[in-house]
């Protein structure tokens, strides 16, 4: 019998839209945009080419502030429900109460 502090749902959907999305979006567009951009640098005259490179562009100018929200959504979901696991996140190692959140941090410092 295990126990669980974090019952199966909201959590575990929270990070398989924070990770597996994102790693599969950027990828795939990567990917895409690469190929794409290759063949139409061999080929400018190319229809097709240009037609898939201004669509990988389009997907990637939807999809990154989609993926901005859903990160914006899973770390308020953290906060809310796992307090110290979002201050190890902020490498945050003394906590307090009202700590500011950092963008980039570099932990031990």
């Amino acid at each position: 019998m295990s126990i669980s502090a974090n019952p199966p749902g909201d959590s575990t959907r929270c990070r398989v839209r924070k990770i597996v999305r994102p790693v599969y979006d950027e990828s795939y567009l990567c990917f895409w945009s690469l190929e794409s951009t290759f063949f139409l640098l061999r080929d400018p005259q190319s229809v097709f080419h240009r037609a898939s490179c201004s669509i990988a562009l389009v997907i990637a100018c939807v999809s990154i502030p989609l993926q901005m929200l859903s990160g914006n959504f899973a770390a308020r979901e953290v906060a809310k429900l796992e307090p110290p696991k979002l201050a190890a996140m902020e490498a945050h190692y003394q906590t307090g109460t009202g700590v500011p959140l950092v963008v980039g941090g570099i932990p031990g410092r």
